[in-house]
């Protein structure tokens, strides 16, 4: 069945708001005016969306653990080592939800 394009639209904004938000499902979805609900429903029914949404999170891992090398250097790790983990929890728990 083809997508309205309503649909798509929305999807696209909430996973702008999802980049934006550093990967918050939460706040990306108050910020696109979408239920929660809604979000989880499309990762599990929408491979792609599923897929944008994993890529998302993996890159503000990558993202985090950059900046986390930096502080590293610097001597302030704790905040960076904390969201690295949490991201890590979300992939994680995406992954056992796949296979």
């Amino acid at each position: 069945m083809k997508e309205r394009r309503s649909t798509n639209i929305k999807k696209q904004k909430v996973l702008t708001a999802f980049i934006e938000s550093g990967g918050n499902a939460t706040i990306a979805c108050a910020n696109a005016s979408i239920a929660k609900s809604t979000f989880y429903k499309w990762q599990e029914d929408d491979l792609q969306f599923a897929e944008n949404v994993d890529t998302i999170l993996l890159g503000i891992k990558n993202c985090g653990e950059d900046k986390l090398l930096v502080q590293a250097i610097t001597g302030d790790l704790n905040a960076w080592s904390k969201k690295i983990q949490a991201v890590e929890r979300k992939l994680d728990n995406r992954t056992l939800k796949i296979t």
